[in-house]
């Protein structure tokens, strides 16, 4: 589980799809030598998909980026980034639209190592703590506007990657702030991300230290936590003393529920506890169908990373669930 991976899969994938796009223009551009008509013409006389590919492999041959333009609006941001990965020159990114410009822009920062980039973006702080992450240096978060928010990201981040809780405890602010870093945390905790997309104002070092307690089996780090941490952290501090423990799946859910009441912990927190012990027993995409709700998506989202299979993902309805479930694949190994 670590950010760095992802965001290095970025350039690798960008890099990967520009080669790819290079080798196909290879074979025109040796058609384009063996004619005496205009090269541009030559290509502009070929089918749509063989002449994008012979117009990209004449810009970069010719090292000309004004024929990026001639090329189709689904090819023609990839002869933009070629340019700008080439020379650094951020203006190749100005030509694309939003999204395709963002990602330019941010892959340009992570190919070249320049934070300055960043500031060409609408959010510079996301650019930088992800550089921040990618880089393990949190000194870069001091050219960030919100130097606290790119800090705590790399704190929440350093501390579960290295399983350290002091970390944890150096974290301020709540959950829902940081909603856009935290939720792929959550597939190392389904319980906690439960508790957060109904509360998103627990606070963000609690939410540490809850998932902190699971990763590393430490119930004694939660004990301490205020609602609604307490109440699980309990009904697990309950299973190490009685032998009852999800991992070994050796409960049904009358024995959880049993465990909840022995522990005094409230019904509703139980029925929680219980939907997520059954996505812990699931084997097939209909064990999860059986469930109701958001219970559903997590489960399958389990699966999906049980297997190793992010086809899976495209099974859940709901759109945030699906996200989170495709970006597992993409953040964490």
């Amino acid at each position: 589980m670590k950010e760095s991976e992802g965001i290095s899969n970025i350039k690798k994938a960008f890099i990967g799809l520009v080669l790819i796009l290079i080798i196909l223009a290879i074979s025109y551009i040796l058609i384009l030598n063996a004619s005496s008509e205009s090269p541009i013409k030559k290509c502009e006389s070929l089918l749509i998909g063989n002449r994008d590919s012979c117009l990209l492999g004449l810009a970069e041959s010719t090292n000309n980026a004004s024929i990026c333009n001639l090329i189709s609006n689904q090819t023609k941001p990839y002869c933009y980034m070629y340019f700008a990965n080439k020379t650094g020159n951020i203006t190749y990114c100005k030509y694309l639209t939003y999204n395709m410009k963002n990602t330019c822009i941010y892959s340009l920062a992570l190919e070249k190592d320049n934070i300055t980039y960043c500031s060409f973006l609408n959010n510079p702080t996301q650019c930088i703590t992800n550089m921040s992450l990618e880089y393990k240096n949190i000194t870069l978060c001091n050219y960030a506007t919100n130097q606290s928010l790119c800090k705590n990201v790399f704190r929440l981040y350093y501390a579960l990657n290295n399983k350290n809780v002091t970390y944890c405890y150096m974290l301020n602010g709540t959950v829902g702030a940081y909603k856009n870093y935290t939720k792929n945390l959550f597939l190392l905790s389904p319980i906690a991300g439960v508790f957060a997309s109904s509360n998103s104002s627990i606070p963000l070092n609690s939410t540490c230290i809850y998932i902190m307690s699971q990763i590393t089996n430490n119930t004694f780090l939660c004990r301490n936590l205020g609602r609604p941490f307490n109440l699980t952290c309990n009904y697990l501090a309950i299973n190490a003393t009685t032998n009852f423990t999800i991992k070994n799946l050796t409960l049904n859910s009358s024995a959880i529920l049993e465990a909840c009441n022995k522990g005094n912990i409230p019904i509703s927190a139980c029925s929680s506890i219980i939907n997520l012990y059954k996505i812990s027993i699931a084997n097939t995409t209909s064990d999860c169908f059986n469930l109701t709700g958001n219970y559903s998506s997590l489960c399958l989202a389990s699966l999906a990373y049980k297997y190793k299979n992010s086809s899976i993902c495209y099974e859940i309805n709901n759109t945030k669930y699906k996200n989170l479930c495709l970006m597992q694949f993409y953040n964490f190994t």
